[in-house]
């Protein structure tokens, strides 16, 4: 009978080459033979990718030790400090700050000058270098290319949302326009354009013109566009406001609809303060804050393949609530809760990635601010003289808690999970100073900045953030210095006065933390990039987009 350990070590590779990262480290504490076998470059390779929360790019004539070598080139880059800088010319920053990033697209909304322009920066370490605008084209009217450094501008309706599925060149609007029998009556409509080529309609859809609300929904209650957002093949979830007298009365109308068939797979009107997120083609999350004492997660299972329209949905349709734990007596949430999520895109057509962050790890993070009413002294104060505190929490929930069986696969009935039994990791919770909060999240990495802080923070939350390259434990995984970033793994009286009792929060994570140069003082945006944080800073009259450095 063969031994495994006997087989020689070229076979073993072939073998070991299928598991898991997580597997991998730990095969590398089982003896001295896979220790070395592991060091494999193929091997060691899959390893670093799982610790840095990346996956393998498809085949190409890159070698893998070159992939390698790029791979621990960008792992030191985002330790060190060594980002690449992109700046951005000056004529295409205007006094708005409509911007939306998508990784490897940047899109702004130039009010001033009635456009909407994208710009597609390179990424080094991943193996996408510069190829000017023919690779961020997306235009309704394509006009000459601003100085032949990667930019395209289309005109557009002056109100919108937008969308952007890189892989099959769509682009999505979500505008405001009036109704053709009423012009002073507003009302949301979807475009979805062609980004390889903006002079035809998109090949995959239907719906290239202006498409309004079909029937089934009263629009007129709904006429602001909110926010749109595209996740699989081919769903979109968009939102509408209500404006004027509707808005108190009818909060938000979520709606996920097929952008390739015009087809309306769900839709919900949701209460003033809750909000939506799409987060697979089969399964949607409900942030709900309006209970007094306890901020829940309504997960709710979709249908793509739904014949006929769907009836409109309530909290209690939902597969499962993820319960936050409860608040202490005279303690609430304050504010408009922020959610965050997004899927790494992939590389625009002719792009191919050495390697990329794992969409499986992807995490929603949401944003709350929780404030303490101080005794009233049975009522002797004016309201308004009554202090508060006040503290700002963020929640990162990773997909597999949201993918969870918590019991009803099979029964479907409605089940309420309490913090404790979230599963089968949990999630973390951090808590951050009253004047930093998150400004962008791709995959498993979310931003933390503001324009008032000098440090911007990069929190990853996956199985194996706190893991180095060999598998050790990350020492100092939160830097001390980071003043502005809490994440203790119990939340108690001693930390928090937001919840009742002790609250345990261990999902495994780390963080960095960013100085900021001092020519940065005004930062008025900072997202993600593929290879760096690009900073949307004021400096005089104009504006300009960078990638982090280290001061």
């Amino acid at each position: 009978m063969v031994r495994l350990l006997d087989l020689p070590d070229e076979l073993l590779v072939s073998i070991l080459v299928a598991a898991d990262p997580h597997d991998l480290l730990i095969c590398r504490r089982v003896c001295r033979t896979l220790a070395r076998v592991l060091h494999a470059t193929e091997l060691q390779y899959k390893t670093e990718l799982g610790t840095a929360g990346m996956v393998d790019g498809p085949p190409s004539e890159t070698t893998v030790p070159a992939r390698l070598a790029a791979l621990r080139a960008y792992r030191a880059a985002w330790t060190d400090g060594a980002h690449p800088l992109h700046p951005v010319p000056r004529s295409f920053w205007s006094t708005t700050r409509r911007v939306s990033h998508f990784g490897p697209v940047t899109l702004f909304w130039a009010a001033d000058e009635g456009v909407l322009k994208a710009y597609s920066p390179p990424a080094a370490f991943c193996g996408v270098p510069g190829r000017g605008s023919e690779s961020a084209q997306c235009e309704v009217q394509v006009r000459r290319d601003v100085s032949g450094s990667g930019w395209a501008s289309w005109s557009t309706p002056r109100r919108h949302c937008v969308a952007l599925d890189t892989a099959q060149g769509a682009l999505v609007l979500l505008i405001s326009t009036s109704r053709r029998d009423r012009p002073d009556v507003m009302l949301p409509a979807i475009r979805v354009m062609n980004l390889l080529d903006p002079s035809v309609p998109h090949p995959l859809s239907t719906m290239s013109g202006d498409t309004t609300l079909p029937p089934i929904i009263d629009a007129d209650r709904f006429p602001r566009p909110h926010s749109v957002q595209m996740v699989g093949d081919s769903l979109v979830l968009w939102s509408a406001e209500g404006g004027g007298a509707w808005s108190l009365d009818y909060g938000s109308l979520y709606v996920v609809q097929d952008w390739k068939t015009g087809a309306i797979v769900w839709r919900m009107v949701a209460e003033r303060g809750m909000d939506a997120v799409l987060i697979s083609p089969t399964r949607l999350v409900v942030v709900d804050p309006t209970p007094k004492n306890q901020m829940l997660f309504h997960v709710f299972r979709l249908d793509p393949t739904l014949a006929v329209p769907p009836a409109l949905v309530s909290a209690e349709d939902s597969l499962f609530t993820l319960c936050m734990p409860p608040l202490q007596e005279r303690t609430t949430y304050e504010g408009r809760t922020r959610t965050f999520f997004q899927y790494p895109h992939a590389p625009l057509p002719g792009s191919t990635l050495l390697f990329q962050r794992d969409p499986a790890l992807s995490i929603l993070a949401v944003q709350m601010d929780v404030s303490r009413t101080e005794d009233e002294h049975e009522h002797e104060h004016h309201a308004d003289e009554i202090e508060k505190d006040s503290e700002r929490y963020v929640v990162c929930i990773p997909l597999p808690t949201l993918f969870a069986d918590y019991g009803n696969a099979r029964t479907r009935a409605h089940t309420d999970v309490p913090w404790e039994r979230w599963g089968p990791r949990g999630a973390r919770i951090f808590k951050l100073a009253p004047r930093a909060k998150i400004t962008s999240v791709v995959g498993a990495q979310c931003v933390v900045g503001s324009s008032e802080l000098r440090d911007i923070y990069v929190l990853e939350v996956f199985p194996l953030a706190d893991k180095g390259a060999d598998g050790r434990e990350l020492v100092g995984a939160l830097d001390s210095s980071a003043v502005h970033v809490e994440a203790p793994d119990v939340f108690d009286e001693r930390n928090s006065f937001a919840w009742e009792g002790a609250v345990r929060s261990t999902y495994p994570f780390s963080i960095t933390r960013r100085k900021v140069a001092q020519w940065h003082r005004s930062i008025l945006e900072v997202a993600l990039g593929r290879d760096g944080l690009l900073l949307d800073t004021r400096r005089g009259a104009y504006r300009r987009l960078h990638v982090c450095v280290r001061a």
